[in-house]
């Protein structure tokens, strides 16, 4: 088996190791999540009282930023983290579906949460979780949105981007003007650890008329 084989093997196992919930929060805590943590925070504590929905929330570690009087739903499509999440915290419901198809009604969510999901979609399939989020959110719902982002000219994001299971990182212009086809973005910003990151925050628009 040549370099590239043995390369592509490994990294398969990797990924596959990675959908495991203990070994994902690991990973994440070595990425250095609790910085995008405290960025999250800022956003969310303010939430008391609301239904707050967590596209590909993982195994739930936004819940611990949610209030108390908050009523948290992570969704995700992968078993094990959703188990993981059931298993090490109290608060908030799981809920197994993909993100660009959720079932759950119409303007029912004041809170939609995205962290660390884009790059693992396709344009396509990122403008279905957009609307998606449009659609459950109510009219006076906010979105917020983070997501490491493409940049070639840091060598510490090439090498994350090769471990990384997600295949589709894109641009930050790239993702905010998606991010504009259905929602009315009031801030964002960039920042780095090892990857740079963009973190926006959108409030929902009313839909257009059919």
């Amino acid at each position: 088996m040549g370099n590239n084989g043995r390369d592509g093997l490994m990294l398969r196992l990797l990924h596959r190791l990675a959908s495991n919930g203990q070994v994902y929060d690991w990973i994440q805590r070595l990425a250095g999540v609790s910085l995008v943590d405290r960025k999250l925070a800022a956003w969310v504590a303010s939430s008391d009282g609301a239904n707050i929905l967590d596209l590909g929330g993982g195994t739930g570690r936004v819940s611990a930023l949610a209030p108390p009087g908050s009523r948290y739903i992570c969704l995700d499509v992968e078993h094990p983290k959703l188990r993981r999440f059931l298993a090490g915290r109290s608060r908030g419901h799981a809920l197994m579906a993909d993100a660009t198809r959720v079932p759950l009604a119409d303007n029912t969510i004041q809170l939609v949460v995205c962290v660390f999901v884009a790059h693992h979609l396709r344009t396509s399939e990122f403008s279905a979780l957009l609307c998606e989020a449009r659609r459950v959110l109510t009219s006076t719902g906010r979105f917020v949105f983070i997501d490491p982002v493409s940049n070639r000219g840091r060598w510490q994001s090439r090498l994350l981007w090769r471990l990384d299971r997600g295949a589709y990182p894109k641009t930050p212009e790239q993702l905010l003007a998606f991010l504009s086809e259905q929602f009315s973005i009031v801030h964002s910003e960039r920042f780095s650890i090892y990857h740079e990151y963009l973190l926006a925050v959108a409030t929902n628009r009313p839909a257009a008329p059919r």
